[in-house]
């Protein structure tokens, strides 16, 4: 969603004087690629190459119940990421969001710092860059899953977590997911557990957690842009359509036999000579991806071969989810240094923040400079503009709830992430309030 900020002065032209808006979470950027970024750049400067990054192959990150998942990063071919580099012994440094939200490590030595000898950066996450088993560059961040012997990455170890139930991520269970990059540049993993929960966006990066030949759990992608793709990248070609009905056939899991990497490749589609067919992915009865280990010829294959079991997968994820989201708040708690009461509060705060009213809103701009046109899903309402499509005046932004009373929509980004958006007129007979400036995610309004 691109949001100017004062930086290139967009700022004036934005949110008509009749709508007032709240963020409850981030809110995403995308501008032009321009020359090197520095730490004291503006957020609105996040597109442009980071002076001394790399781009890591993989990142392992936290899944369900502290299951430690390895995820694939992909590179654009320019120079606004940093390159690959092979790495021959642990390199200490920080992760931090790049361009097209690609995770970007800088090493210690090449790190803008302040007076104080702390990263000039915002947002960031410390780790290290470790060789993997297959020479790929892995980043493991502090207080998290950390590398094995061979640089594979180990479950983390929480009091309280069984690890009979991390034993079973990705293998009996198999969790559909959608993985978004945050601020600090560490992709997260976000559990698909109902249809409330599946990502509207066909641009999210959305598959199923599966545990390959080596042990090692990996997100099987069926859908979405890949994590670190261009903008307007294509999603990956098995991305089901709304033609897609419960029981159809999204795709075959297949793995290389020498890497242990998985892909999702259409059902028709002959696997390589190094891959290996370990699964057929199925949508689902809410529509989510669903992993299955039979391998399904589509000549032969109906529907009713595939209903029971979904049904089955779907029930074996249900009856784990409370034992999960224990075991999460567990595995929070350590990560962050935080108590478990005050990472389930936190929760709770975040429940409260759900709509007032009915809608989504999908969209890349709120701005005249938007891609797309910014629609809601409720009929009759059009997303703030500083003006029209012709260059002419704004349409005026109509009346929402009682007067005086605001209704809230969801947002829904480019990869998935949800914003609230709490949208109210002006009450009868009081001025028009002076136009708000454009909201960043590190800017907040209030009603």
């Amino acid at each position: 969603m691109s949001v100017p900020t004062a930086a290139n002065d967009d700022s004036k032209a934005c949110s008509p004087a009749d709508w007032k808006l709240i963020l409850f979470k981030e809110v995403k950027l995308e501008v032009k690629v321009v020359e090197l970024r520095h730490a004291e750049d503006s957020e609105a400067d996040e597109d442009k190459a980071i002076n001394g990054a790399i781009t890591p192959d993989k990142v392992a990150v936290v899944g369900p119940a502290g299951v430690a998942v390895l995820i694939e990063i992909d590179k654009v071919e320019g120079a606004e990421v940093g390159p690959r580099q092979k790495v021959d012994k642990p390199m200490r440094g920080i992760l931090v969001k790049g361009a097209h939200e690609t995770p970007q490590f800088i090493p210690e030595d090449k790190i803008e710092k302040g007076p104080d000898g702390q990263p000039k950066f915002k947002h960031y996450t410390r780790g290290t860059l470790v060789r993997g088993a297959h020479g790929e560059s892995i980043f493991y961040a502090d207080r998290e899953v950390q590398p094995d012997a061979k640089g594979n990455p180990k479950n983390m170890t929480v009091n309280g977590v069984d690890k009979n139930l991390q034993s079973k991520i990705g293998e009996t269970v198999c969790p559909p997911c959608e993985v978004e990059v945050n601020e600090k540049g560490m992709p997260v993993i976000i559990q698909i557990t109902n249809a409330e929960s599946v990502p509207k966006d066909k641009h999210a990066t959305v598959g199923v957690l599966v545990k390959n030949q080596e042990g090692v759990v990996v997100l099987a992608q069926t859908g979405g842009q890949t994590v670190g793709a261009s903008d307007n990248a294509e999603c990956v070609p098995t991305t089901p359509n709304d033609k897609v009905a419960p029981g159809c056939v999204i795709g075959k899991v297949v793995e290389e036999k020498e890497t242990g990497k998985q892909y999702v490749i259409k059902s028709e589609q002959v696997p390589g000579a190094n891959q290996k067919v370990v699964g057929t992915v199925v949508q689902g009865n809410y529509c989510e991806p669903v992993f299955v280990k039979e391998q399904w010829v589509t000549t032969t294959y109906t529907t009713a071969q595939a209903l029971p079991q979904i049904a089955k997968a779907e029930s074996v994820d249900k009856q784990h989810q409370p034992q999960i989201e224990k075991a999460n708040d567990l595995v929070q708690a350590q990560v962050q240094g935080k108590s478990t009461a005050q990472i389930q509060k936190e929760k709770a705060e975040m429940k409260a923040c759900a709509p007032l009213a009915a809608g989504e809103v999908y969209s890349t701009s709120f701005c005249p400079q938007r891609e797309r046109v910014s629609h809601f899903a409720k009929p009759g309402m059009e997303a703030p503009t500083a003006r029209a499509a012709d260059g002419g005046p704004a349409p005026g932004a109509p009346s929402v709830g009682a007067p005086g009373k605001p209704s809230a929509y969801m947002y829904q980004g480019k990869s998935g992430v949800q914003s609230t958006f709490v949208a109210g007129g002006a009450k009868p007979g009081a001025p028009a309030p002076a136009p708000a400036p454009c909201i960043s995610h590190e800017k907040r309004m209030s009603i």
